[in-house]
């Protein structure tokens, strides 16, 4: 796996959610104590078992949002330590590690329509990529807070506009659901319509003579 050759990388499950057919990427900073703690067991998933996965399925029930349209990933997928030993969260220069691995997955995702990224670091390297890649997938993005309990104090917020975000999502995929139908259906005949015949000189000089037959 060229994503994980040089750093511990907790990969997601291949059958997990969407996998590939993904038309929602929801896109996290880091992997977070727990996944890191599992090593090679363990998995950036909609399944994992913590306050921060648990808000994002809260909000996901609250949407229309279908999670097997969906693909947890995170935009630096190997563990950040401080020298202490400690999680830390994303700078500069890690997202700029990390950009060939998401330009990897995001080469992967043909079916994709909107990318969700939570929380500034998640944003900021999707920003990035988008705007150092020479060819980036360019879809609508919606960015919301990060959904970890350290920011309690607007978490109702959060919530909130997590859930509206993943029912735009949700509007965006049905829309472009409907539009490949429309175009796989087949040309409906049009009806042919005679020409409008281009008036003759007998037809101009007619209607000069009824013309001066009326003023008479």
């Amino acid at each position: 796996n060229t994503i994980r050759e040089n750093h511990d990388a907790p990969a997601s499950p291949p059958l997990m959610r969407a996998g590939t057919s993904a038309q929602v990427l929801l896109l996290m900073e880091a992997p977070g104590p727990r996944t890191v703690a599992a090593g090679d067991l363990g998995f950036s998933s909609l399944d994992n078992d913590d306050p921060t996965t648990r808000q994002v399925r809260r909000a996901l029930t609250l949407s229309r949002l279908d999670p097997a349209q969906c693909l947890r990933w995170n935009v630096v997928p190997w563990a950040l330590t401080g020298p202490d030993g400690r999680r830390r969260s994303p700078r500069v220069d890690d997202l700029e590690d990390a950009r060939p691995a998401l330009s990897a997955l995001l080469a992967e995702l043909v079916d994709l329509r909107v990318v969700v990224p939570f929380g500034s670091a998640a944003l900021e390297g999707w920003m990035r990529y988008l705007t150092l890649a020479e060819h980036p997938v360019v879809v609508p993005t919606l960015a919301v807070p990060h959904p970890s309990p350290v920011n309690g104090h607007r978490r109702q917020e959060a919530l909130q506009r997590t859930t509206a975000a993943l029912e735009r999502a949700a509007d965006l995929c049905r829309r472009a659901a409907h539009s490949l139908v429309r175009s796989q259906l087949p040309p409906t005949p049009r009806r042919r319509t005679s020409a409008a015949r281009r008036p003759t000189v007998a037809d101009m000089l007619g209607t000069l003579r009824r013309t001066a037959m009326t003023i008479l």
